[in-house]
């Protein structure tokens, strides 16, 4: 399901992880399968359960099996939210005191395209997010930012 929705280059955290490390990200070498069976398994949950809705959907034995855009928009939350937890834990390994400045912004900034990436926005970003979201049929949306306690939006 995962490389049919579109969305098997794993939402573009590799490539933005690759962006935060290194100052020169194209010229990176290495093994990131730790990053894929990470992510795998943290989304392991969300597949299955997508998963048994399509069984459930085909032993309906409709004409044109379906899956409900709840189970899409529910499939992509739970790879959004899991491809910027595992950003996060892993682009900022290490204490930030130690960090210089470049690469704060390094990272700042491939946070920043990823996200833009997962909500279906930018110029050459999102359009296989965009994409998902249509044929899954639902809307992304970013949800309304929250008020603190000072009535101030956060």
């Amino acid at each position: 399901m995962l490389r049919r929705s579109g969305l098997g280059d794993y939402l573009d955290l590799r490539n933005q992880l690759k962006r935060a490390w290194f100052k020169r990200p194209e010229d990176a070498k290495g093994d990131m399968s730790q990053i894929d069976a990470q992510f795998f398994e943290a989304t392991q949950l969300a597949f299955f359960s997508a998963l048994r809705e399509m069984g459930e959907v085909l032993r309906k034995e409709m004409e044109t099996p379906e899956l409900s855009p709840e189970t899409h928009r529910q499939w992509y939350l739970a790879l959004k939210h899991e491809a910027l937890v595992l950003f996060d834990d892993q682009a900022i390994s290490g204490p930030l005191e130690g960090m210089k400045m470049q690469q704060l912004e390094r990272i700042t900034s491939a946070r920043r395209y990823l996200h833009a990436y997962l909500n279906g926005r930018g110029k050459k970003v999102g359009k296989t997010v965009q994409t998902f979201a249509q044929v899954g049929g639902f809307e992304l949306s970013t949800p309304a930012p929250e008020n603190n306690p000072e009535g101030t939006t956060v």
